[in-house]
């Protein structure tokens, strides 16, 4: 049983019989979900209190109502990230080679790291960071030439 594996910025990824194995060893420490989650509470706080039929002028009113949209405004990132996370990219740790539709090398912000993108054939995206120094990006990309998945 041939085993080949790739070290990426976060883990390891393994090629078993045609099938890639990921796995994550350091937790990327994004507070994209909390910073989500403290928006979302300031916006129903804002419409609940909108929604009260308490409020003495409409003054008051477009208060709340302009502050609500400038959290909308401001929390708009995070819901663009929020909605790759569930709909875009693949949460699979495991995946066959044959389930690949095309692969495309990314450039990243920082120039230490490069990245692989994964197209599924299901529609959905896996992206996975390297260094550039160890070259695993490269030897990744090598790997699906043999097997007809087209590169990007």
């Amino acid at each position: 049983m041939e085993q080949t594996v790739f070290k990426t910025t976060t883990g390891t990824i393994t090629l078993k019989q045609d099938v890639l194995h990921f796995r994550r060893v350091l937790e990327k420490n994004n507070f994209r979900s909390h910073s989500f989650l403290l928006f979302v509470v300031l916006i129903v706080g804002n419409l609940l209190i909108y929604m009260d039929k308490t409020l003495p002028t409409n003054a008051d009113k477009f208060k709340l109502l302009s502050r609500t949209v400038i959290l909308l405004i401001w929390m708009f990132p995070h819901l663009e990230y929020t909605f790759n996370w569930l709909f875009r990219f693949t949460w699979k740790n495991r995946i066959k080679l044959s389930a690949i539709q095309s692969v495309e090398k990314m450039e990243t912000v920082n120039e230490l790291e490069c990245g692989v993108r994964l197209r599924l054939r299901n529609g959905r995206v896996k992206e996975v960071l390297f260094r550039i120094e160890e070259g695993y990006a490269e030897k990744l990309l090598s790997l699906f030439e043999p097997h007809g998945i087209a590169l990007q």
